[in-house]
């Protein structure tokens, strides 16, 4: 057997290459017992139905509406914004199971700040992360289902291979017609045969592709993951922040090929640009590793 795999150590060397480049490293499950529903999940929802269930007490409202945005303390965070609804956030990590961890710690992180963990984990198994290898039609649906069915727009967050994952998910969502993009029920984790959703917000049917969010980020995105066959589609898009996102926040740190355009040394390979009206900025970290960023669980 020895001999063999001696004699066959090219063919085995370039297999291993092909897996590694093609990005097919699968998470390690993780398991959980969890799991989240609430009743806008169980049936098709009806115009109006979402949004009346998103109501505060007046007290609540009148504390928000008081904040200055500008200037939110982690008091305010913990005291006030904890009671009122949040935008679900869908983490999407690396193709390596060690860097789902560090979503993990992120997400922590956001829970120890008062963000509802309702919000953060997938309400069917618990996990705190979508891995960078599902398919980009997937994730758009999923989008679409949740802004159906919990009433406020999700917000994105990729790091790594996820990063690159997020920007292909605003183009997608820019450049595709409306029967390409059909909705994806995360909870069963079935396509449902429709391209449309109720908008909670005016209250009509509209396609999930178009769809706007509030925010998404992106973070160590770039480098050498590049050259990865499932990320040739926004290889030469990359950088560009279509107007499906109103704000975008990329971050990418010096000396990082596995993230980072050019080590990162020069900084205009690495600047994310608005296509259009989108808000962009693009965030240097002076400090950290690749495969750590996100863990922040700590501070």
């Amino acid at each position: 057997m020895i001999a063999l795999l001696m004699k066959n150590k090219t063919r085995l060397f370039f297999i291993f290459l092909f897996i590694v480049l093609a990005g097919c490293g699968r998470t390690i499950p993780e398991t959980y017992n969890y799991r989240y529903d609430q009743d806008s999940y169980d049936h098709q929802v009806k115009a109006g139905e979402v949004l009346g269930s998103l109501s505060l007490d007046r007290e609540t409202e009148d504390r928000i509406l008081a904040l200055d945005p500008e200037n939110i303390t982690e008091k305010d965070v913990r005291d006030i914004l904890s009671h009122a609804p949040a935008p679900r956030i869908i983490n999407i990590h690396g193709g390596m199971s060690s860097v789902y961890i560090v979503m993990v710690s992120l997400s922590k992180f956001l829970m120890s700040m008062g963000y509802p963990e309702n919000s953060l984990r997938n309400p069917a198994d618990g996990t705190y992360s979508y891995s960078c290898l599902k398919n980009v039609k997937e994730f758009t649906g999923i989008i679409g289902w949740y802004y159906e069915r919990e009433g406020m727009m999700p917000i994105i967050i990729g790091h790594s291979q996820g990063g690159m994952m997020v920007i292909r998910i605003l183009h997608y969502l820019a450049g595709s017609e409306d029967s390409d993009l059909m909705v994806w029920n995360p909870v069963t984790e079935t396509q449902e045969d429709r391209h449309t959703i109720i908008d909670p917000l005016e209250h009509k049917e509209r396609p999930v592709a178009g769809l706007k969010l509030g925010y998404a980020s992106s973070i160590a995105a770039g480098g050498t993951a590049r050259l990865l066959l499932n990320q040739w589609d926004v290889v030469f898009r990359l950088r560009k922040i279509p107007d499906t996102v109103e704000e975008f926040s990329g971050f990418y740190l010096s000396w990082d090929s596995a993230g980072t355009d050019y080590l990162g040394l020069i900084d205009a390979p690495n600047r994310y640009r608005p296509v259009g009206s989108a808000g962009v900025r693009t965030i240097k970290l002076s400090g950290g590793s690749h495969f750590s960023l996100p863990d922040v669980q700590h501070l």
